[in-house]
């Protein structure tokens, strides 16, 4: 079940759950309009309240859609779901805990009420993934912050927590029980009208172009090279200007054409490698870490000295290898200066020091190092010698 739909009295529970972080993918999407149509139905309900189960509120969006066909936008985050929130006949309240970034926080900003834990993570860090917010957040997130705490927040690409983020976008921070909270908000302004809604507030920004403009020549410099940092700006400009349904249909088109260009796409690339090297195939639990005990470096110059006196001093036995008998004998005179210019100046005593150097033996063969518990390579950058 994606959605999990409660009654409290005359408020509803929509909670999101999909086992996982909540993102906004197609069935999730689905499951939330269907419950929003039919709390917008019962005569007897006076306010939603919108949550998330397990660990977050939402993660954002289901990055493995941005390459599927363009069918599976379907509900549209922005234009659908987000509409049939701004919509309702009464008001909807995200309760945020954990985490709300991307799609997540842009459909908190388009909820009317926003209530959240003080340590909710809240940010739109979609530069990061060489894009830029798409669902609304570039045209409510000034409007809820401010333009220039808002721009500077999207081009970052940080998350920060619900007690630090500037006025506006938080209604009330809770410090203990987020959902009992959030029902006793709902009840308070169930019968508040007009319901507030974001789109309609106005961005006012004293010579926001001098601003924007200054905006986008650092971003020239910026090293990173994210291909999303100007269509913010662009973006962010156009909420200024433009009339809302103009900019957002903008920012929609801006976002598809980054979507599906060359420059954005090595950066989803490697946010999904990186995700992929915390699970390792045919490991189901998480293993127990390994003590270390022994360790062998090879290669005894003075990369490999170094290292070799760093995992002494961690504690380890460690064996210096090296093809060359002379290599090696000027490796451990290197490591034992090194230790005795130490208890020289009084950062270790006569007993750390023979123990340490006692802790250090020297191998000339593979062989004699198999049995380490940790092996590391610090010989020449030729690989003619490290193979």
């Amino acid at each position: 079940m994606t959605v999990e739909i409660e009654d409290h009295k005359n408020i509803r529970i929509l909670a999101m759950n999909d086992g996982k972080l909540n993102c906004q993918s197609k069935p999730l999407r689905i499951a939330l309009l269907e419950g929003l149509e039919a709390a917008a139905a019962d005569s007897s309900c006076r306010a939603v309240v919108l949550l998330g189960r397990g660990r977050v509120f939402s993660a954002g969006a289901d990055i493995n859609e941005f390459d599927a066909p363009p069918e599976t936008v379907e509900p549209h985050l922005n234009f659908v779901l987000i509409d049939a929130i701004e919509s309702m006949p009464v008001p909807v309240i995200a309760a945020i805990h954990g985490t709300a970034v991307g799609g997540g926080l842009e459909l908190a900003l388009g909820c009317h009420y926003r209530v959240a834990t003080p340590n909710a993570m809240l940010g739109l860090p979609e530069v990061t993934l060489g894009l830029m917010p798409g669902a609304g957040g570039t045209q409510r997130l000034p409007r809820a912050i401010g333009l220039e705490s808002a721009l500077n927040l999207m081009l970052s690409g940080r998350t920060i927590p619900a007690d630090e983020m500037p006025a506006g976008l938080v209604d009330r921070i809770v410090d203990g029980d987020l959902e009992e909270a959030a029902l006793a908000f709902a009840r308070e302004i169930a019968d508040v009208r007009p319901m507030p809604l974001l789109r309609q507030t106005k961005i006012n920004y004293p010579d926001y172009e001098g601003f924007l403009e200054f905006a986008r020549g650092a971003a020239a410099n910026d090293p990173r090279k994210m291909p999303g940092v100007i269509p913010v700006i662009d973006a962010v400009e156009s909420a200024v200007r433009d009339p809302i349904e103009k900019a957002m249909l903008t920012e929609w088109q801006v976002f598809e054409r980054l979507r599906t260009s060359a420059e954005s796409a090595p950066f989803r690339y490697a946010f999904l490698a990186e995700r992929k090297t915390v699970k390792i195939a045919d490991i189901k639990s998480r293993p127990e870490p390994q003590s270390l005990k022994t360790a062998a470096v090879i290669g005894a110059g003075s990369m490999g000295a170094g290292i070799a006196v760093s995992l002494a001093e961690a504690g380890l036995a460690v064996k210096l290898l090296d093809t060359s008998a002379e290599a090696l004998e000027r490796g451990v005179k290197k490591c034992v200066s090194i230790w005795t210019k130490a208890r020289d100046r009084g950062r270790i005593d006569d007993g750390k020091l023979k123990a340490r150097i006692a802790a250090l033996t020297t191998a000339s063969t593979y062989e004699e190092i198999a049995d380490c518990d940790l092996v590391v390579e610090a010989v020449l950058e030729e690989m003619p010698v490290k193979r």
